[in-house]
């Protein structure tokens, strides 16, 4: 049986779940029992579908080489050297936003599984910005390892084009979550549809990535809170990441309802049964709009820009901080939301068709390479 690894994702984060999700997904309806799936930690994904034909990689520490492996091949019947794909799941971690250092550490691990496997498949990610030499050589060596990589941005693509070239194995795709589905999944203890709700999600980057002081943030979505109330809004506050996220929701008041599910399909569903969202999660914006729910999106990277783009609602982006701005967007939702309604769900589907087109490039490459 050939294995596959998939790495790089942190359970703390729901969107990193569902990456994670969506590839056990295809590779199961896909291949079935002939491709064995490992998955970062003994924690559960929220779903049973993921339970079966699913081992756990116990993480690496360098003291303890020897006895790593033990257990790792004690607990899913293989060593490094057994691994035949590996798939990178995490959307962001090569940029200049992030210390030097850990995609240092990042590159040192995916070395060691490449030395041993057959294939390195970059997921779609955001790339860049890269003015730092050290970051744009970390870079150099990890996608000269990767046998297809995927930017999930048109600024992405640019940024490795212009640092490698053109070629074949670098592809423009899109975030890859869109697709998962959850009526299946999730149980009838999920919460009723809420129509008249206003989903709001937060991120502790807009503090430490954005610029913002905590008060101005807070701030800034108390009033979304505020004006959702006076609009006759239910509020609910949504984590996607169940710990980061804590200290900005703590300060929060005059919401209705806390959201902090620990299964990635259950929080998805509770977004898709919102009237519109606010989101500063990039996650949280795809789970809203890949369920034709409008998203006012105020991000920290240019990633939450071309997710818009993508599913064709570029006006739901806050580009300001000043706070009549945010409240006008809100407005604009409230009276467009019909309009918006209807080029959310055009969007999505397109957007399910160029995952689609992605994956066919994925198992292409399998089944040439790994299961004939």
């Amino acid at each position: 049986m050939k294995k596959a690894a998939i790495w790089n994702g942190h359970f703390d984060n729901l969107g990193d779940q569902l990456m994670m999700i969506s590839i056990i997904k295809r590779l199961k309806k896909r291949y079935g029992d002939k491709l064995q799936i490992l998955i970062p930690e003994k924690k559960k994904l929220g779903a049973e579908v993921l339970n079966q034909n699913c081992f756990f990689i116990y993480k690496y520490k360098k003291s303890l080489r020897q006895l790593h492996r033990w257990m790792w091949q004690r607990m899913s019947g293989v060593f490094f050297s057994d691994i035949d794909i590996i798939f990178d799941v995490n959307g962001y971690w090569l940029g200049d936003p992030w210390p030097a250092k850990n995609m240092e550490y990042i590159n040192d691990k995916l070395a060691r599984f490449k030395s041993e496997s057959s294939l390195l498949i970059l997921m779609p990610k955001t790339f860049g910005p890269f003015t730092n030499t050290r970051n744009v050589d970390t870079l150099r060596r990890i996608y000269e390892m990767a046998d297809l990589v995927f930017s999930r941005d048109s600024e992405s693509y640019n940024c490795l084009v212009q640092l490698f070239g053109n070629e074949p194995k670098h592809q423009l795709a899109t975030d890859f979550t869109g697709s998962v589905t959850v009526n299946d999944h999730v149980g009838t203890e999920a919460r009723a549809s809420r129509p008249d709700t206003v989903s709001i999600i937060p991120n502790c980057r807009m503090v430490d990535k954005f610029g913002l002081s905590t008060g101005e943030y807070v701030n800034i979505l108390q009033h979304v809170i505020d004006n959702s109330k006076k609009n006759s809004y239910q509020v609910r506050v949504v984590l996607q990441e169940l710990d980061e996220d804590m200290d900005i929701l703590r300060l929060l008041t005059g919401y209705d309802e806390m959201v902090m599910e620990t299964n990635p399909l259950k929080t998805k569903q509770i977004i898709g049964q919102s009237r519109f969202v606010f989101s500063s999660r990039y996650h949280g914006v795809v789970n809203a709009l890949s369920q034709g729910v409008p998203c006012l999106t105020f991000g920290w990277a240019h990633k939450y820009r071309h997710i818009l783009e993508d599913y064709e609602v570029s006006d739901l982006l806050v580009e300001k901080k000043d706070m009549e701005h945010i409240i006008q967007k809100c407005q604009y939702v409230i009276t467009e939301y019909d309009n918006l309604k209807i080029r959310t769900n055009k969007g999505a589907q397109k957007v399910k068709d160029r995952e689609n087109r992605m994956w066919d490039e994925i198992f292409r490459l399998i089944d040439h390479k790994i299961i004939p």
